[in-house]
């Protein structure tokens, strides 16, 4: 019978890995190349990810509300999902030359939008408040 026949097989196959003589790991001499890297703490930003702070500040967000806080020297920014407030006040100076004197953080969540029969949704995201000091201005070109 086959059936019998293939348990023997594998029974033989076992037996023979297990006589076989282990193989022996080659010693390295000297330390590893992970021994002697420097650790870094890799900090899970979107500067650490990018390398600039170029990709953090998506674009103005422009709205009614948003243009009357630019009057005050608020200025809204949509920003990248994983971005922090450091690192949206470290853009900010790279990119405009001023210096935030607070930054304040929200989630715009996402909505499910109805539209005859069609359902979708309406992607979500984050959003900045940037608060500049006394007299000074970025321009939104």
């Amino acid at each position: 019978m086959a059936l019998f026949e293939r348990k023997k097989n594998t029974e033989e196959k076992k037996a023979q890995t297990l006589v076989q003589p282990s193989r022996v790991k080659k010693e390295v001499k000297g330390p590893s190349a992970k021994e002697t890297a420097p650790k870094v703490n890799q900090a899970k930003t979107v500067q650490a990810a990018k390398g600039t702070y170029a990709g953090i500040l998506r674009s103005p967000r422009i709205t009614e509300k948003a243009s009357f806080a630019n009057e005050k020297g608020t200025y809204v920014f949509i920003v990248a999902p994983r971005a922090s407030k450091r690192d949206i006040k470290m853009a900010v100076r790279e990119i405009y030359g001023v210096s935030p004197r607070k930054v304040a953080i929200t989630k715009i969540p996402a909505k499910v939008i109805f539209n005859r029969r069609i359902r979708g949704i309406k992607a979500g995201g984050k959003k900045a408040y940037v608060y500049l000091k006394a007299g000074d201005k970025i321009e939104m070109v």
